[in-house]
């Protein structure tokens, strides 16, 4: 830590429109490795050997003007990470490693629900970083948690930063040829070189600062009318695995052109099963019910792949309520996922800027109560993690044999990484208690799926 604390620099990351609609939350994962993953030590030490990488880790996050943010790191003062070491003398490895890794078995320090970012005792300012180690019987496993701020990364820049660290462990153990790990982007003005100009967010002039102020108070008021009439209590998750052979059952009775996508077929999954909650009664039934899908844009606008902001926008898949409504089976869940293929199909530089420039407006004018309109929207929103190399973490001792997300926000569905050797899809679900009680009761949806956890 020494180290890193003389060679740390004073930095300011203005953040994009796109970090600060999420600045709110964490991104939160435990990953288990079977055998002893070294000592504390080593792994903390090698935590801030990656950190001089990663300095925006230890920034604090500030408002800037009315509806910009910034992370701004302060050589004197750094908001260094938490670090939280537990040890279970009871339990061993294996016997988590039986029971497939079910949450039920989790100690209550590493199963965390809660996803908002927040401070810690004394008014401290929220952590960007926080980490707890959670070691099994006779070092036989370990449960590494760690929760970054949304603000910071996107879930593929959180992949690279634990393959950074992992990388940094290695090193830490060898006494040969040292790895050279990648080296991230982590300046904004990295993606902005790659959009057009009308994409960047611009000052805003004194009447738009005071439209600004005036249209934020309105959408909090409505928020919360919204909110009040129809919460129903609190969220609860649940990991579902979607079989192959579920998968390959909708396929085989597409006729259309383009071929369907796994994705194609769980976005139509959640999506009929969203719609089939319940919501939808009475005499002003919606026409169409939203999917928002997200698209990573990296590659197709040239941003680095080693840029580590959120870079992706939301595509918006339509499908008829008439037809979310029929029952879940292969035939109709085709229907629904051609919807889905036909939407991002059509997906390019174009449709790409153009989400991006509304986002970016909207965030001009709403700062960080934008978030509130996707609250306001009648929608499943999806996060695909599904291609993230969380499995490849290797600290030394080979990957994790479990990752688990945890912590998401309600309505909101993530395709997550599959275990190695598996062809199945995980899904993690997270929707009020009451509408969590309707999916697994819908037996057209049960009949696609099984519950993991």
């Amino acid at each position: 830590m020494e180290d890193f604390l003389r060679q740390l620099e004073h930095h300011s990351f203005e953040l994009s429109p796109l970090d600060i609609i999420p600045s709110h939350l964490y991104l939160t994962k435990v990953f288990f490795y079977k055998g002893n993953l070294m000592s504390n030590d080593t792994l903390l030490a090698s935590l801030y050997d990656s950190l001089q990488s990663f300095p925006i880790l230890v920034a604090k996050l500030q408002r800037h003007g009315s509806t910009s943010m910034r992370l701004i790191v302060d050589r004197d003062a750094p908001n260094l990470p938490s670090w939280e070491e537990h040890e279970d003398l009871n339990v061993h490895f294996e016997e988590l490693e039986r029971k497939r890794f079910h949450r039920d078995q989790w100690p209550d320090c590493i199963n965390i629900t809660d996803p908002l970012l927040y401070a810690g005792n004394g008014g401290d300012v929220p952590k960007l970083l926080r980490v707890r180690l959670y070691r099994y019987r006779d070092s036989s496993g370990s449960a590494l948690v760690v929760r970054v701020a949304h603000c910071v990364f996107d879930a593929k820049g959180f992949a690279f930063f634990m393959n950074h660290w992992a990388t940094s462990h290695r090193n830490r153990l060898s006494s040969g040829a040292h790895e050279s790990p990648f080296r991230p982007d982590l300046d904004r003005a990295v993606m902005y070189k790659h959009v057009p100009p009308d994409v960047r967010p611009q000052p805003l002039g004194r009447i738009m600062t005071w439209v600004s102020y005036v249209l934020t108070a309105l959408l909090g008021i409505v928020t919360w009318f919204v909110a009040k009439k129809t919460s129903t209590g609190p969220s609860v998750s649940h990991l579902f695995r979607v079989p192959r052979e579920s998968l390959d059952r909708v396929s085989s009775t597409h006729q259309g052109k383009l071929a369907l996508s796994d994705n194609d077929i769980i976005t139509a999954l959640f999506l009929m099963s969203y719609a089939q909650l319940g919501r939808f009664s009475g005499w002003r039934l919606p026409k169409d019910i939203t999917a928002i899908v997200p698209c990573d844009f990296r590659h197709r606008l040239g941003v680095p792949e080693s840029f580590t902001g959120s870079c992706a926008v939301g595509i918006y898949v339509e499908a008829p309520l008439n037809l979310l409504l029929q029952p879940i089976t292969p035939s109709s869940l085709s229907a629904v996922a051609a919807i889905s293929r036909e939407a991002v199909s059509k997906v390019d530089v174009h449709v790409i800027t153009s989400l991006a420039k509304k986002a970016t407006k909207a965030m001009q004018v709403l700062g960080d109560k934008a978030r509130l309109l996707y609250s306001l929207m009648v929608c499943q929103a999806f996060s695909n993690q599904s291609r993230l190399p969380f499995y490849e973490i290797d600290f030394g001792a080979g990957g994790p044999l479990f990752v688990a997300p945890m912590a998401y926000s309600k309505s909101l569905a993530v395709i997550v990484p599959s275990p190695p050797g598996s062809e199945d899809v995980y899904v993690y679900l997270t929707l009020e208690e009451r509408e969590m009680n309707r999916i697994l009761q819908n037996e057209g949806f049960m009949s696609m799926v099984k519950l993991y956890y």
